[in-house]
């Protein structure tokens, strides 16, 4: 095959609004193609054909392999359909979207060549229409699978979505996409020492805040000063993350273009006609879902109402080098974080853990009485005001130990013992100006106040939300 040529055109239809809306050509030589197929498809012991760890293949190989790879990873969200597998059937119709997609792609040969698959399936006249349609199971009468398939087609399907699946994980176990090189990652080996304010802050990480209850570093949590600290390091690399679920009380952030995606698009499909009305009940929302593989879990929906899953982290402060922090006054790199990017500066982060109990009101976001400051001393209630995790929200920090573990976090961006070569590409603007405390505050948009009631299409569907109604 003298060139392979990846074409990605890929745009989320069925309503995440912050992703990006990718459109881009991308052509390899034929001796890269098959270098990056081996780093994309396959880990199989013995392979003749090393990877080319060139900044230019990896560049092209990351804008274009496997139909953006970080996919599988995208958070689950209320009103999407993720991509899984459905009791009895198969793979659900995202997962035949995908099998259905590859056999069409340019770079089939090369996965027949690594996985083997079986691409001779006899595809119903009308499934691209089915995989370009948004809505889900709702626009096919309840079907997770509106493909019809055989038995034995289905099969094929399954394997080549399975072997698409370990393809990603390949590639995302990799160290070029998981490396490892942060400063606390060249401490855990004895070859950084953690400055005054980053080692404060670690200890206030593993200890009085708590952090590594839920991102877990792999050490002990001492939690009073007369404890003693017998443990023993569990784990050289660290993930910062329990993959569980928590309820942190965030308030309803009203810049979420979610919430105004209230007319029927080109597709005359509408994102969320409640407006005002939705509640993204994170984990309980897909316990409740067609797309639930277990029955027996929809009984566990309401004691998990409101909970998203816990992010890593490491990497959390990563800027490009042009814009060297996250925190005002900056130059600094604008992110968002937490499920709905109501918090925009670490600094906001940690002080949202340590005083969300100090400091609450029963309003809503832009509506914090005279004198007071949305996010220094002023917190919106809860989006869903049940299951909340009480572990947090009352810390007693200083304002200097808040400052002390946002320095620590910001030992956890890799590129420090292998800087990432393509690391001074970034074109982007640089922002400044402000404080971190109050970092986005000029851009606040005021919610609903008070927010119309929980759409019945969301909060009134069984099992209901306890121990009492989300208002």
């Amino acid at each position: 095959m003298p060139y392979a040529v990846c074409r990605l055109q890929w745009s989320d239809t069925v309503g995440q609004p912050d992703d990006d809306r990718v459109s881009r050509n991308i052509a390899l030589s034929g001796r890269q193609a098959y270098r990056a197929a081996i780093h994309v498809f396959t880990g199989l012991p013995g392979a003749r054909i090393q990877p080319d760890t060139g900044r230019v293949l990896w560049r092209k190989l990351l804008g274009c392999a496997l139909d953006r790879l970080q996919i599988a990873k995208r958070r689950c969200r209320a009103g999407t359909t993720p991509s899984g597998r459905h009791p009895g059937n198969g793979v659900s119709r995202r997962g035949l979207h995908r099998a259905f997609r590859l056999s069409k792609a340019v770079y089939r040969p090369l996965f027949e060549l690594v996985w083997g698959a079986d691409f001779h399936i006899r595809w119903p006249g009308n499934t691209e229409q089915i995989c370009a349609t948004p809505g889900g199971a709702a626009r096919f009468g309840g079907s997770a699978t509106p493909i019809r398939l055989s038995a034995e087609d289905r099969t094929k399907a399954n394997n080549i979505y399975d072997h698409w699946g370990q393809s990603i994980s390949k590639y995302e176990r990799s160290n070029r996409l998981s490396p490892f090189t942060s400063k606390f990652d060249a401490f855990l080996k004895g070859k950084y020492t953690l400055t005054p304010d980053e080692k404060a802050g670690y200890d206030l990480f593993k200890g009085k805040a708590n952090c590594n209850s839920c991102h877990l570093d792999g050490r002990s949590t001492t939690l009073t000063p007369g404890q003693t600290d017998g443990g023993v390091a569990a784990d050289t690399r660290p993930l910062f993350t329990c993959f569980g679920y928590a309820n942190l009380g965030l308030p309803l952030n009203p810049r979420v273009a979610l919430f105004y995606q209230t007319k029927p698009d080109r597709f005359g499909f509408t994102p969320n006609p409640y407006g005002f009305a939705y509640r993204d009940l994170g984990l309980g929302a897909f316990l409740r879902s067609a797309v639930n593989p277990n029955s027996q879990w929809v009984q566990l929906a309401p004691t998990s109402d409101g909970q998203m899953q816990t992010s890593t982290a490491r990497n959390v402060a990563m800027t490009p080098p042009q814009c060297p922090t996250t925190e005002a006054p900056g130059p600094y790199f604008q992110k968002e974080f937490f499920h709905n990017g109501y918090i925009k500066s670490l600094k906001q982060l940690v002080h949202f853990y340590n005083t969300r109990d100090v400091y609450p009101f029963k309003v809503t976001s832009g509506h914090c009485p005279e004198g007071k400051t949305e996010k220094v001393d002023c917190w919106p209630m809860p989006e869903v005001p049940i299951n909340i995790d009480m572990t947090l929200g009352n810390l007693g920090l200083t304002d200097q130990e808040e400052s002390q573990i946002v320095t620590f976090l910001q030992a956890l961006t890799d590129g420090f013992t292998a800087p990432y070569p393509d690391m001074n590409t970034f074109t982007g603007q640089c922002m400044t100006g402000g404080s971190a405390a109050t970092q986005g505050n000029e851009l606040l948009i005021p919610a609903p106040q008070p927010l119309p009631p929980c759409a019945s299409a969301i909060c009134g569907v069984q099992p209901l939300p306890a121990p009492h109604p989300i208002p």
